[in-house]
């Protein structure tokens, strides 16, 4: 058989004649939490700072080594850095043929990059000299321009 609830509820609980053996722990806990919660934010927060500065300055790498002038200057950083002995001379054999294969397939890019532009060019005096010739307007033989 169940008590009913509200009889529950005015029921009281003699009071503890002696302390618990777990008394002390409401105190032991507020001062750890003193102790040991500022260190941890503060560690924390330097563990952001540190991520954010470190993906702030991985952009910076990568944006300059999308050109082949920053590429040249990181392989001169490298050199630097050797001379310096701020960096093993093992490390930086390890760096350079990863950073010349870059610059030449950067170089090849650029290239392409010209190739085409001059390509476009091109077309567009074919398409205009196309036209004159249509036209009737042809320049002086030997003269070599088109205008």
């Amino acid at each position: 058989a169940q008590l009913p609830l509200p009889a529950l509820r005015s029921v009281t609980l003699p009071a503890p004649t002696q302390p618990s053996r777990f008394a002390h722990l409401p105190r032991i806990f507020r001062r750890a939490a003193l102790l040991f919660i500022p260190p941890v934010l503060l560690l924390t927060l330097l563990t952001v700072r540190l991520l954010h500065n470190h993906a702030a300055q991985q952009a910076q790498i990568e944006s300059a080594l999308d050109t082949s002038s920053g590429v040249m200057a990181a392989i001169a950083q490298v050199i630097i850095d050797v001379h310096a002995k701020r960096l093993p001379p093992r490390i930086a054999t390890s760096v350079a043929p990863l950073l010349n294969t870059l610059l030449r397939a950067l170089d090849t890019e650029e290239q392409d990059k010209r190739l085409r532009r001059l390509e476009e060019k091109l077309n567009i005096l074919e398409l205009a000299t196309g036209e004159r010739l249509a036209a009737g307007i042809v320049p002086p033989p030997g003269s070599g321009s088109m205008d």
